[in-house]
């Protein structure tokens, strides 16, 4: 074979096999500590993705809905020069706005190339597993301090709030790559990452995983679920695995009966908060979040168009973001910035809408429910919700091309057709 042929074969795998693995290392290594470790791995992607131009030959172009964000990050770094103080700006304020960008264009143009949208879906589903296995064991990887923060389990995240997210994105994406497999193996798998996931997300002990949470159940009953030979050879082997586990004694090592006495307790202090048994007493978080919203508010009015500038609202709340990304958005940036970051989910529901609603209506539900999150987390430079619009916006961008003889299953991942 000839020596370019191989180079280029070897490229190919390369640019697929490192995809995967920067995408994991950037959802697992959150860590202050360790960032620098992720970052050398995402300097990697650029001289991949530079090879892939000069060897491959590849025409790289930018999307849309990525021009999108990358003329947000420029108005916030440009939005120094009207900042209320812009000498409390530190670097890591800026860096983020300067690096993502690019980022997010190289994975997007590296994944239309070599068809690798599987790799970014079971990046997420990996961190699930991984997650669970330190979940088991208690074992405190080499890479994060502690997995529990005030008894809530965080695993290899920095917080309980984003690791409920990031379990609960890996539950939406295994029903999305598992659709394809109509047989009983994949359904059992399925459902196991689905208990798997639900025992984290309750772990976790995150309101916004009890609210979200069903969703995801719903989808995936909506999907899976048409009573048939399959089905009901599946549930009869569930069933069998969950009597021999119970006998076993696998429960306990669960930690189950933990998980439901920490999630009733934050179950009861959400239902308490919204049903104003506390006679107009919040609990400690929400009391703090409401503070930070009525104050962001309140100060918007002053300059609600350009905002305060970049970070301004950390600088202003002493080093506290707001827990709200439209708080945020409006805080720092204004109307402007608030319409740039979130017309990008007007683009893919329209794209979504275009396309038959019995595909396109789980991916409505999952940006709808990352619009709820966002009221409690900010997401303007966050790596995993980012990623995931990444994901949505591939598959749409496969879907509006498809040929009609093409069956949805299987081009919605990622295969090429004649």
């Amino acid at each position: 074979m000839n020596e370019n042929i191989k180079l280029k074969l070897f490229l190919e795998k390369l640019t697929k096999y490192y995809l995967f693995f920067v995408i994991f290392s950037q959802l697992l290594l959150e860590s202050p500590s360790y960032i620098k470790y992720s970052n050398i791995l995402t300097s990697g992607m650029i001289i991949i993705f530079a090879l892939n131009i000069i060897i491959l030959k590849k025409e790289p172009f930018i999307d849309k809905n990525n021009l999108l964000y990358l003329l947000l990050s420029s108005y916030f770094i440009l939005s120094i020069f009207w900042h209320v103080d812009y000498s409390k700006i530190e670097l890591n304020d800026v860096m983020p706005y300067i690096l993502i960008p690019p980022m997010l264009i190289i994975i997007y143009n590296l994944t239309i190339w070599h068809d690798t949208l599987n790799n970014l879906i079971w990046a997420f589903i990996s961190i699930l597993f991984v997650n669970f296995l330190v979940y088991l064991t208690n074992y405190t990887p080499f890479f994060t301090e502690e997995i529990y923060l005030g008894g809530r389990f965080i695993g290899t995240f920095l917080n309980p709030n984003t690791a409920s997210i990031s379990f609960l994105f890996s539950m939406f994406y295994s029903i999305v790559y598992f659709k394809k497999y109509q047989n009983i193996k994949s359904l059992i798998v399925l459902f196991i990452i689905m208990i798997i996931g639900t025992v984290l997300v309750l772990a976790t002990a995150s309101r916004k995983g009890f609210l979200l949470i069903p969703f995801i159940w719903v989808i995936y009953f909506i999907e899976n679920i048409t009573f048939n030979k399959k089905i009901f050879i599946s549930i009869t082997v569930i069933a069998s695995l969950f009597v021999f586990l119970n006998f076993t004694g696998v429960f306990d090592l669960l930690k189950i009966e933990k998980v439901f006495t920490n999630a009733e307790k934050r179950f009861n202090d959400f239902s308490e908060n919204i049903s104003g048994n506390r006679r107009g007493k919040l609990d400690k978080s929400s009391n703090e979040r409401l503070s930070f919203i009525n104050s962001g508010l309140e100060k918007i009015q002053d300059r609600p168009i350009l905002g305060y500038g970049i970070s301004a609202f950390k600088i202003f709340h002493a080093g506290y973001y707001s827990h709200n990304n439209y708080i945020e958005l409006l805080f720092n940036g204004g109307i402007i910035a608030l319409f740039i970051f979130y017309f990008r989910y007007i683009r893919i529901l329209r794209k979504i809408s275009k396309i038959k609603f019995k595909i396109g209506y789980k991916y409505i539900f999952f940006i709808l429910m990352i619009m709820i999150t966002e009221m409690a987390v900010v997401t303007i430079v966050y790596k995993p919700f980012l990623y995931m619009l990444i994901v949505i916006e591939i598959i749409m961008y496969k879907e509006s091309d498809k040929p009609k003889n093409v069956k949805d299953k299987n081009f919605i991942l990622g295969r090429h057709y004649d």
